[in-house]
Parts: C-alpha cells; sequence; structure tokens
C-alpha cells in the first residue's frame, strides 16, 4: 500500500528527473500540488451530487449528515491511492475554467454588493435631510471618500505593478490594459445619470488585484521577480474576497425570499 500511494503521488513528477538544485524544488511543487487537487476533487464529485439530489429532494440538505462526511472522507481515502495524470488532466483543465468563471460571476456579486451599498448610503442621506436640511450631508461625503480610498488603492497598485513587473510585453499588456479599463468604466458611469462612483472604484481596485494575480503568476523569471515565492498576501486576499462574495451571495438570496414573504 505504501509504496502504490508513493507511486500515485510521484507518477507525472519523474519528468523533471534528478532531485537537485531548482529541479528538486519543482519535483517538490508538483507533488505537493498532486496533494491538493485530490481532496479538491472529491469535494467538486460530493457538492455536485448534493446539488442534484438536493434539487429533487430539498430536505436531503439537512439531513444524513453522518453519512455525508464518512462518503467524503472515503472518497479522499481512495483518491490517495489513484495516479497525479487523472487529476492533471482533464479534472486539472475543468477546475481552470470553472474558476475563470468565478472571477466573472464574483465581479457581478461585487458590482451588485457595491450598487446596494451606494443606495444605502444616500437613502439614510435622503432620511436625514426628510428631518434636518443639511443633515444628510456625511452620506454623501462617506461614499466620496469610500471611492476616493478604493481609487488610491487602485493608482497605488497600478503604479507598483508597473515598478515591480515591467520589462516583458506581457506583463507591460495586462497592467496597461487594466489602467485603460479602470479609466474607461469611469468615464462610462460618470457620463451616465445612474451612475455610481462607488461601485466603479471597488471594481477598479478588484481589476487591480486581478493584473497583480495574473503578472505574479508569470513563469517567466526575468519578467516576475517573486517567482518561487510563497504570496501569502495575494492568498489572503483572495480568500477574503471569496468569503465576502460568497457571504453576499447567500445572505441577499435568504434577504431576498424574507422581503417578498407577505409583500
Amino acid at each position: 500500500m505504501g509504496k502504490q500511494f508513493f507511486k500515485a503521488w510521484t507518477e507525472g513528477c519523474d519528468r523533471y528527473g534528478e532531485l537537485d538544485g531548482d529541479r528538486a524544488d519543482l519535483y517538490q511543487q508538483c507533488v505537493q500540488n498532486s496533494g491538493v487537487y485530490r481532496p479538491t476533487f472529491v469535494a467538486s464529485v460530493f457538492f455536485a451530487f448534493s446539488a442534484i439530489a438536493t434539487s429533487m429532494n430539498p430536505s436531503i440538505n439537512r439531513e444524513i449528515w453522518p453519512q455525508k462526511y464518512a462518503a467524503y472522507l472515503i472518497g479522499v481515502f481512495i483518491c490517495m491511492f489513484i495516479p497525479n495524470p487523472v487529476f492533471t488532466g482533464f479534472y486539472l483543465l475543468l477546475v481552470r475554467i470553472c474558476a475563470m468563471l468565478f472571477i466573472v460571476i464574483q465581479q457581478v456579486i461585487l458590482i451588485d454588493m457595491a450598487y446596494n451599498w451606494n443606495e444605502s448610503w444616500v437613502e439614510k442621506s435622503n432620511e436625514c435631510e426628510s428631518r434636518e436640511w443639511g443633515s444628510g450631508k456625511k452620506w454623501l461625503q462617506a461614499i466620496i471618500a469610500s471611492s476616493v480610498l478604493f481609487y488610491i488603492s487602485s493608482l497605488v497598485g497600478i503604479i507598483l505593478l508597473y515598478k515591480h513587473f515591467s520589462g516583458c510585453g506581457s506583463n507591460e499588456f495586462v497592467i496597461t490594459l487594466t489602467w485603460i479599463g479602470i479609466v474607461a468604466m469611469t468615464g462610462v458611469q460618470l457620463s451616465g445619470e445612474e451612475g455610481s462612483l462607488l461601485t466603479t472604484a471597488v471594481i477598479s481596485a478588484y481589476s487591480t488585484y486581478i493584473a497583480y494575480a495574473t503578472v505574479s503568476k508569470n513563469p517567466n523569471a526575468v519578467c516576475n521577480p517573486t517567482l518561487g515565492n510563497e504570496d501569502i498576501w495575494g492568498i489572503a486576499v483572495g480568500l477574503t474576497l471569496t468569503l465576502i462574495s460568497l457571504s453576499w451571495c447567500g445572505w441577499s438570496f435568504t434577504a431576498q425570499e424574507r422581503l417578498s414573504e407577505g409583500g
């Protein structure tokens, strides 16, 4: 069993040859990646079947959780002995496509959240104005201050990206395209009657983060000075954005159900 386990986790990673120098690091990263693919694959299959079962019988979502935990753990144990190529082939391509789709969906969620944030503070401003003239100005100032903060963060981020990741055409193209997109989005928002500067500011900061995530994953060491380093801040920001997006999506969905009941 131990030999089968070792063979499954190292199959495909032996292409890096002898374990010395940089190739040893690549070999180690390959084996570590293969360890990540297994539980995520089981989780994807688990939640896919759970979604199908719940669509047919919603009560299943609240039932038989001990059996569900057992099934997941058994699935992880079985996958420990499945060779790497099973996960580095179709599954890896699938999760890359799903990750791309999630980024698009995440932008929609952030836009919805920022619009609601803006409308909430505007409504608070109107309520204060209805009680006392001029008292609602603080809420509008808060919207402007928040927008300026996001824009400054985005501008600083763009400058740092040019400073640390310039010198390669691919990186400069990504950074410049992000900067042009931010300017274009701001212009479109300001030109419309229903524009929301706060929403554009939020998406501008998010776009800057996506640009950083792109150039920091460039496999060319000449273009990427952070290649091989652990990107703790990038992981933290990504997890925070994912948590915010999923929390807002879940809350807004349940809030809509609660508010719609009984008119």
